[in-house]
């Protein structure tokens, strides 16, 4: 089935997305990444002892916006994200979470 210029940047979206949660789950075991459904990542950080606010404070502060709902961390992933930025933001979380900026390493 052939897919509309839509499908196709929802599809894009969608790796970049997925890349992104996967990067997160396979490196930090305090944050559950949610299965993500839609354009939505939620980080559920119950078990992370971070305080949401600044945990999202942290991650604006590197240029990503994550916005809080109840005990969670979430993050919309748009048309124009590339690998790159998803994988910037990946770093920005695990070293958020890890409680600082260790370097690169892992993504």
């Amino acid at each position: 089935q052939k897919l509309g210029v839509e499908g196709h940047l929802l599809r894009d979206i969608h790796v970049q997305q997925r890349a992104f949660a996967q990067a997160v789950a396979a490196a930090v075991k305090s944050v559950r990444v949610v299965e993500p459904r839609t354009n939505i990542v939620l980080l559920d950080l119950a078990e992370s002892g971070i305080d949401g606010k600044e945990f999202a404070a942290r991650l604006e502060e590197r240029g990503v916006l994550a916005h809080l709902v109840p005990g969670h961390g979430r993050l919309t992933f748009h048309l124009g994200i590339s690998r790159e930025d998803a994988m910037e933001a990946a770093r920005a979380v695990i070293e958020t979470a890890e409680g600082g900026a260790h370097g690169t390493g892992g993504v």
